[in-house]
């Protein structure tokens, strides 16, 4: 996996792209990369170069010609850049990114939510954490007990979106079940969800 990133990072890095207003995948790979480029690292403990690309994960270079949207939530990167800084020994640093973490307002059924219910647990506050997870659980039931009740796509289009639309939910659905301990259910929910759309990991 290591070479693959390495070289996605050198083409984003050296490559210069025509972006147009509301095109923000190019971003998502830049990422993406970085964060595994980072997880790579952490697995090794090599925490300081892993910091490095975590927090690279939350810049938009310039030659991607993206910027950053309103609103943009940023909790995955922090909760990373907290456990970097915690693996590091900088615990006031590892505690101040995962209250932020924490204080993001995000939707109940979002990939997100896993990682303020991490963040939570960073903090010692596993109920809190459990509770989120719960929750989560809660809004993806709801959106999928709302979507029973909509009509069968008429165009391919259409049905490529909501077969991404399911994905999403599966994929969040394993993070939640994660979260609560539950890893075989788990991985099966993200298999599914793999297998529908493999890029959905790019779009929780």
């Amino acid at each position: 996996a290591l070479p693959i990133y390495k070289s996605a990072l050198k083409w984003l890095t050296t490559h210069h792209f025509k972006s147009w207003e509301g095109r923000y995948g190019i971003h998502q790979y830049w990422i993406q990369s970085n964060i595994k480029q980072g997880d790579i690292n952490f697995e090794s403990g090599n925490y300081k170069k892993a910091l490095e690309y975590y927090k690279l994960s939350v810049t938009y270079p310039d030659n991607l010609e993206v910027a950053e949207q309103p609103n943009t939530i940023h909790a995955r990167k922090h909760f990373k850049i907290a456990t970097a800084l915690e693996a590091l020994g900088e615990k006031e640093a590892a505690h101040n990114y995962f209250m932020q973490v924490v204080a993001d307002k995000v939707e109940a059924g979002s990939a997100y939510q896993y990682y303020r219910g991490k963040a939570l647990e960073a903090l010692g506050k596993k109920k809190q954490a459990k509770t989120v997870y719960g929750q989560m659980l809660a809004a993806l039931d709801k959106q999928e007990a709302q979507q029973k009740h909509t009509g069968q796509p008429e165009t391919t289009n259409e049905e490529v979106q909501m077969q991404k639309i399911k994905a999403l939910q599966l994929f969040c659905r394993s993070l939640a079940l994660e979260g609560l301990g539950k890893t075989v259910e788990s991985e099966k929910a993200r298999k599914v969800a793999l297998s529908l759309d493999p890029l959905v990991p790019l779009n929780a």
